[in-house]
This record gives structure tokens, sequence and C-alpha cells, in this order.
């Protein structure tokens, strides 16, 4: 298939497959410019080989597409499947399987780019080589302010990351305008970048060091970050906030508030934690407290989902027991939680099992 693209326009090229049909990729790696190109209902075979985008109006896109290397034979992420150094990439619709080989590259890596789209993704059996430094699904960085991420429908489980630091999930790194004069984090004028949703990152294993974590984001303010309806758990408890599953670095502004309150577009709840947050230009993380005034109300309940021996400090649903519900307030008040907060217990279904 060749394509010719004049050296003045944008052109819009829709490849759809009618049947079973299949691409291989193969020839020398030639970067994606003034073209906007759209893939549907392919097999596509990319070889050894990887999609570049280097010009900020193009556009790659697959959809109902079914990716792999070598008939099946290499692992998908030996290379990142696309490297986004400007334009666009979107991921619509698609099954990957990584079989539990391991690679040695993000599935995506990005410098600078417009617009980074995920939606209605199953990714799973993906692993990255022993020693690995780079994130197993995504790597953004340089991103700027105009730039987007969108994360939308996308479940990633059983995946094993690398084995050093920033080797999690996702890794953004996002640039700080030079002629910002706004310090005040409050700033209503910051628009959201990054956007993660309806989303589950679970059941992946991380590197067993501090250092590691599902996500890290640096350089964006806390209105720019907006994360709603997922859950991110792939820490086993008890972690005694020692390993993080998200940390935060932030560009050094003058925050006036609590710091929980900055991140009013983020669903902490009950969906991830522990949280970790570094102000710059401090060295250190600081662990992030994250419960508000409705974990002083729980709710005992004989078809609860927690049944705890020990302290659950993010308690996603009803307690199964009352000596779970009093495990998690005593140790509420030795931590210094909710303090000044009333606390109520609420009880329903067979009492028999409120021991």
């Amino acid at each position: 298939m060749g394509l010719v693209i004049y050296q003045n326009l944008y052109t819009t090229v829709d490849i759809v497959a009618e049947g079973n049909a299949q691409i291989n990729v193969n020839g020398t790696i030639y970067p994606i410019g003034k073209v906007l190109i759209s893939f549907s209902k392919f097999n596509i075979d990319f070889g050894d080989l990887y999609f570049l985008i280097d010009d900020s109006d193009s556009s790659l896109k697959f959809t109902n597409c079914n990716l792999f290397r070598n008939a099946g034979n290499t692992t998908i992420n030996s290379h990142s499947l696309a490297v986004v150094k400007l334009g666009s990439l979107i991921l619509e619709n698609l099954n990957i399987n990584g079989n539990n080989q391991r690679g040695n590259q993000p599935l995506i890596s990005s410098a600078s780019p417009k617009l980074i789209l995920f939606t209605s993704l199953n990714i799973i059996n993906l692993s990255l080589v022993s020693g690995n430094k780079q994130p197993l699904l995504l790597s953004v960085t340089e991103l700027e302010q105009e730039s987007n991420i969108i994360i939308s429908d996308i479940h990633v489980k059983q995946n094993i990351a690398g084995t050093q630091a920033q080797a999690g999930i996702i890794f953004i790194h996002a640039i700080e305008e030079q002629n910002d004069d706004s310090k005040n984090s409050g700033d209503p004028s910051a628009q959201t970048i990054l956007l993660v949703e309806n989303s589950e990152i679970v059941q992946n294993a991380l590197a067993p060091i501090q250092e590691a974590c599902s996500i890290q984001i640096e350089g964006l303010k806390p209105q720019q970050i907006l994360i709603k309806n997922s859950t991110i758990n792939n820490r086993s408890p008890p972690n005694n906030n020692k390993f993080y599953e998200f940390k935060i670095i932030l560009p050094q502004y003058n925050y006036q508030q609590d710091l929980i309150s900055q991140f009013q577009q983020v669903d902490f709840g009950a969906t991830f934690d522990p949280i970790a947050v570094k102000i710059l230009p401090n060295d250190q993380f600081q662990n992030l407290a994250i419960l508000t005034e409705q974990y002083a109300n729980i709710h005992v309940n004989s078809l609860g989902q927690e049944s705890c021996t020990s302290y659950v400090a993010n308690f996603h649903n009803d307690v199964r027991s009352l000596s779970c519900a009093m495990i998690i307030i005593r140790e509420q008040d030795k931590l210094g939680l909710l303090k000044g907060v009333p606390r109520s217990i609420s009880l329903s279904g067979s009492s028999s099992l409120f021991l």
C-alpha cells in the first residue's frame, strides 16, 4: 500500500478492512507527516518496526484492530508500537495481550504530543525485562501546556512492570511554562491536561521498592489533573505507606490551602491509596492523607465486602463486622485522621455477624 501526500496539504486517509484483512508493516521507518491516517478492522503485523509521528497536526488512529508482531512470535512491546514526537495518537476498541513475553519498551512512547487518546482498551499480560527503567503502558515527556492526555474506559490488568524506579504503568512529565506568572495554584484558568475516567489499573505487579509506583505525574498543577470513576489498586496491603500507587511532583507554587483540597477534580476517596506528593524544590515525597468526612461514617453489613483483621485505610465498600469498624476507627485516631469529625457506625443485616 502506498500513499502520495502533497507537501502543503493535510490529507485525511481512512483505511477500513473488509473481511479478514491483514497489513504487514515492513521496510524503512518513515515519519508520519502532513497526514491524518486511520486504520480500522485490520490485523496489523508490526514486524520489528513502529510508527513515528513527528508533525504537530498529523495523527494516527487504530480502531478495532488486532495488533501483533511477527505472527505473534515476538512480544508486542519489544519496541513501542508508536513513537509520538509531535501530533496525535488515538487507540480505540483494542484488546492487547502480551502473552507474558518480556518486552523492552513502553507500549507507547511520546515527547511533546498534541493528543494521546486511549479509549475502550483491554491490556493484559504485558511484561518488561528485569532492570527496565521505563513504564509499561505509556511514557510521555516534554508534555506542553496545550497538550491533552485522555484515558477513558481502559482496563489494565495482570501485567508485570519493570524492576526500577519510574518503571510503573504510566509516566508523564510536563514542561512548566516559563512565562507563567500565576504562582497560585488556585488559578481558575488552569485547564485539564490529564483526564483519567471510568478506568481500572489493577492486579499489576510493580517493583517491590519505594521508588516505584503505578502512575507518576510531574509538572502539572492540581487543577490540570482530573481523575474520576477509576480504580488503581496494585499494591497488596498492608504496605504501611511505604510503597505508593500514585506519585505527583507539583511545580513550585504558593499553595495556600490544605494540599488535598487543591485536588478538587481528583476522586481519590476509595479508589486508590497510598499517594505521595512532592512540591518542588523539595526533594522528599510526603504521604498525602486522602480521608474525607465520608470515612467518618462506617456501614456494617452482613454482606459487606471488607473483612479486616488489621487496619484498612481505604475501605471500598461496607465492612462486614463491628470488630472491623472498631479497628478502622482506632487506627484513624492513632494516625490523627478526621480530628474533630463526629464518627458514626450504622448496622444492617444479620446481627450474628457483628462480632
